[in-house]
């Protein structure tokens, strides 16, 4: 999934980013790593306070 959130991003694709990041957070909601792509593509779509929750939420996942 990580593969085709890049893809999406460097194709300036950030609402099939976002859909792909959230569909992930949705089947893996433990996993850090999908919060954090979450949040970077959020922050790509200029949505910075909904970014700032997917991170946030990444780092209650993973404090490391």
């Amino acid at each position: 999934m990580q593969d085709q959130i890049i893809q999406a991003l460097r194709q300036n694709q950030a609402d099939q980013a976002v859909q792909l990041a959230q569909a992930w957070t949705h089947d893996e909601p433990g996993l850090a790593d999908a919060h954090r792509w979450l949040a970077l593509a959020l922050q790509q779509q200029g949505k910075a306070e909904d970014a700032m929750d997917a991170l946030q939420q990444a780092l209650r996942l993973a404090p490391d």
